[in-house]
C-alpha cells in the first residue's frame, strides 16, 4: 500500500517498485507513506517504508542531468564500508527504477534542535574527515565534480547568472497582472537582486592565489536539515543524509554553503564565529583562506536569492511535485518569494 503518490510518478513505475520490495523481502507487508506535509519541499520521493514490522526510508530519485541515484548511492556505499562519517545504511537499490532503501536512522534532525558547541565541534570534525578524502585515490568511486562546483572564483557567479537567468526568462513571460510579477514589482526583486550581484561582482578582496589548491570532498547539501544527532549513545556521533549532489568541489565553498544556507534555523551569528575559529583550528585555514570565506559566503548568499527566485520556476516546481504530493503551490511560491526578498534585505544591509 502506498499513501500519497507524487504526481508525475507513473503508477505503473510505483507498482513496480512495490514487486521489487516484495521480492527482496520475501513479503506482501509493504507500506510506504510519505513522510512530507504541505510545506516540505525536495528533490526526489522519501517514504518512511514498513516491511514485516520494521522502518526503513525508501527513497525514489527524481531523474535529471544530476545523476541523483548514483552519487547518493555510491557514496552512502562507500562511507557504510569505511566509516569516514556515518550515513544510514544501503541496504537495496535498483538503478533501472531509479530507488534505493536505506536503514531508519534514530535521532533528532539538527535543524529542530537547539544547537551548542558540541554540536559544532563535532560538525568540523566530520567535515575534517570528508576534507581527509584525496582526490587522486579515489576518482574511480566518487568520478563527478559537486553539483554547481566552484574550482575557480569565477564559477560562483556563473552559478548565479545560470539560476537568475532561468528565473527570468520565466518572470519575462509572465502577464502584467499575474501574482508573481506584482509582488516582484512591488518588491523591486529584479534591480535590487542585480544591484547587489554588480556590487559583489566588483569586490577588490579575493586572493586568486587559493584557487588551486586541492579539490575536497563535498556533500553538497551540508545543511543542520541533512544531519542527525542520535544524543542517547555515549559515543555521539552524526549522521549524514542526502547526498543527490556530492563530488568533488574547492574547501571554501563547502564552508560558506553551510554559514550562507538561509534555513539553518538555530545557527545564529556566535555559533557561526565558533564554526569558522574551529575550522581555522582543525582544518588549518590560512589568512588568505579566512579573507576569501567572508567574501564568498556573502556571494553563495546570494546564489541562495538566485536559488529561490529559480525554484518558482515550472521545471522546479515539476521536481517539488514529483517529490511531494502533498506540496502546497501557492503557499510554496510566497514562501521562495518571501525568502529571496529577506536575503536581498539583508545582503544590502551589509554591502550598502
Amino acid at each position: 500500500m502506498a499513501e500519497n503518490i507524487p504526481e508525475y510518478d507513473s503508477k505503473e513505475n510505483f507498482k513496480k517498485i512495490i514487486s521489487k520490495l516484495t521480492e527482496f523481502f520475501k513479503t506482501s507487508s509493504v507500506e510506504l507513506i510519505s513522510i512530507y506535509e504541505d510545506n516540505d519541499i525536495n528533490n526526489s520521493a522519501v517514504y518512511e517504508t514498513h516491511i514485516d514490522g520494521k522502518k526503513y526510508i525508501l527513497k525514489h530519485y527524481y531523474i535529471d542531468e544530476w545523476e541523483r541515484f548514483d552519487r547518493e548511492t555510491e557514496a552512502i556505499k562507500y562511507f557504510n564500508s569505511n566509516q569516514i562519517v556515518k550515513t544510514p545504511e544501503l541496504i537495496f537499490a535498483d538503478k533501472d527504477l531509479q530507488f534505493a532503501v536505506y536503514s531508519f536512522e534514530k535521532g533528532v534532525n539538527l535543524n529542530k534542535a537547539v544547537l551548542s558547541s558540541n554540536h559544532i565541534e563535532l560538525i568540523v570534525d566530520c567535515l575534517k574527515s570528508l576534507f581527509s578524502l584525496n582526490h587522486q585515490d579515489l576518482q574511480n568511486i566518487f568520478p563527478r565534480y559537486a553539483g554547481r562546483a566552484c574550482v575557480m572564483f569565477s564559477n560562483y557567479f556563473e552559478n548565479i547568472n545560470t539560476k537568475f537567468g532561468l528565473f527570468l526568462k520565466y518572470y519575462d513571460n509572465l502577464r502584467e497582472d499575474n501574482q508573481i510579477k506584482l509582488y516582484c514589482k512591488k518588491e523591486n526583486i529584479v534591480e535590487r537582486f542585480q544591484k547587489v550581484y554588480t556590487i559583489l561582482k566588483k569586490h577588490p578582496s579575493f586572493d586568486k592565489s587559493t584557487e588551486n589548491s586541492k579539490l575536497t570532498f563535498n556533500h553538497c547539501s551540508f545543511h543542520l536539515q541533512n544531519m542527525i544527532f542520535d544524543g542517547s549513545k555515549l559515543s555521539s556521533n552524526l549522521c549524514f543524509i542526502d547526498f543527490e549532489y556530492c563530488g568533488w568541489d574547492s574547501k571554501l565553498r563547502v564552508l560558506a554553503d553551510f554559514l550562507a544556507y538561509p534555513k539553518n534555523k538555530y545557527l545564529d551569528n556566535n555559533l557561526k564565529s565558533e564554526f569558522i575559529k574551529k575550522c581555522e583550528q582543525k582544518l588549518e585555514l590560512s589568512p588568505s583562506d579566512l579573507k576569501n570565506l567572508t567574501l564568498i559566503t556573502k556571494i553563495m548568499s546570494h546564489e541562495y536569492t538566485a536559488t529561490f527566485l529559480n525554484s518558482i520556476t515550472p521545471q522546479v516546481l515539476r521536481r517539488r511535485r514529483f517529490a511531494n504530493a502533498n506540496l502546497n503551490e501557492i503557499n510554496y511560491i510566497n514562501n521562495e518569494l518571501a525568502r529571496a526578498s529577506e536575503n536581498i534585505t539583508k545582503l544590502e544591509a551589509e554591502l550598502l
